[in-house]
């Protein structure tokens, strides 16, 4: 039995794009970037994303611009986002 992505604590970076409205690779660019924590698996190199690291980058609403209503923010400089 398959357990739901809601229910897990750590997400691959597929499903961290799905939930975010983000094409994949702008997760792993947030990850390279230390923008999004982290865990490498060892042997195998894949990534894993606590899911209480998501919740602090999505931010807002829908809108016309931004149709998913998502951006991944940077920890870096205030005010600067990574375009869905």
């Amino acid at each position: 039995m398959q357990t739901d992505t809601h229910e897990r604590e750590y997400l691959a970076p597929k499903e961290v794009a799905h939930e975010l409205r983000v094409h994949v690779s702008a997760v792993y660019r947030a990850v390279e970037r230390g923008q999004l924590p982290a865990v490498r698996l060892s042997e195998t190199g894949a990534i894993r994303i606590h899911r209480s690291a998501i919740c602090p980058h999505v931010e807002g609403e829908a809108t016309a611009a931004n149709p998913g209503g998502a951006t991944l923010r940077s920890s870096r400089s205030p005010g600067a986002h990574e375009a869905a």
